[in-house]
């Protein structure tokens, strides 16, 4: 077990961007900073119409059409309110790093997702998921189980990424083992929320989570969420970062739009997306890690 206060900017390089070019960006949703960091030209990028039982899902998949090598699988989950530029764009960065990407629907084609989604539907959709998380469970497998069907995917080398709402998904993906989806080797968690559950003992799936240090979730929650991993002899890190908030990954909480419970903190989303290194050769920890943001698999098995 590791928790830290971790640092990395070895990513910025490796996607082309730094903290001095993003900082002069309008960081919102619609800002062009979500066309930086891939070349298009080199990506496959579509919509793929699934299901979940009678449910209708769209996810969006992405991956780099100049190889024709297998490739591990990085599943995004998305924060409460869906599908939107944000995450769409993280697929692509995933892609341009190696990975078939694929962006995973929770709340079905009958929703119109996104920013502009009204906050009483998210919290509405969000506690129908939480009150029933069977239901969440088998939306997020429906979305794994589609990912590694697409082209040059690797299905036995599968990551779960998720945002708020979605990190508090891939928790509960993990937790789902012995009966989790084949190949499902890690999962990450940015601001996720926390619940206290059982976790089978000796559960492999790895388990990395970023935490903003000022975020509303208590310590002694955060505290007893590790202890109950530590219990269950589950390989994990739990990063925070100081003078940060819930919701640090989300652009559009900035200016008046940001709140003392929520804002954006460039610095640590992009620290959170260079740390999300590491699962080489059966360790966790950034400092064995031969290339920033390598989910990796290597040596490893579920």
């Amino acid at each position: 077990m590791r928790a830290s206060i971790g640092v990395s900017l070895g990513l910025l390089a490796l996607i082309g961007l730094s903290l001095t070019s993003l900082a002069e960006a309008q960081t919102t949703e619609a800002s062009p900073v979500f066309s930086i960091g891939y070349n298009a030209s080199r990506l496959v990028m579509q919509n793929v119409s699934y299901s979940d039982g009678t449910s209708p899902l769209r996810g969006f998949l992405a991956y780099d059409n100049s190889s024709t090598a297998e490739r591990p699988v990085v599943v995004i989950f998305p924060d409460y309110d869906g599908i939107g530029p944000y995450e769409i764009w993280r697929a692509k960065l995933f892609a341009t790093l190696g990975y078939v990407a694929f962006v995973g629907d929770i709340f079905t084609q009958n929703i119109v997702q996104g920013p502009s989604i009204p906050v009483a539907m998210r919290s509405m959709l969000t506690q129908i998921y939480s009150r029933n998380v069977p239901l969440w469970n088998s939306r997020m497998k429906a979305a794994l189980d589609i990912a590694v069907e697409q082209p040059y995917a690797d299905a036995d080398r599968v990551a779960a990424v998720g945002y708020c709402f979605g990190g508090g998904g891939v928790i509960n993906l993990m937790r789902t083992y012995p009966n989790v989806t084949d190949g499902l080797l890690g999962v990450v968690g940015y601001h996720p929320s926390i619940s206290i559950a059982p976790i089978e003992p000796n559960n492999p799936i790895r388990t990395l989570m970023f935490y903003g240090f000022d975020d509303s979730a208590s310590l002694a929650t955060r505290d007893q969420f590790m202890q109950s991993l530590e219990a269950a002899n589950v390989t994990f890190e739990f990063t925070q970062f100081g003078k940060t908030v819930h919701a640090f990954t989300e652009p559009n909480l900035i200016g008046s739009s940001a709140s003392a419970s929520t804002a954006y903190n460039q610095v640590a989303d992009l620290m959170s997306l260079g740390n999300n290194s590491c699962l080489p050769d059966g360790h966790l920890w950034r400092d064995q890690c031969q290339q920033p943001l390598h989910l990796c698999f290597d040596g490893a098995t579920a």
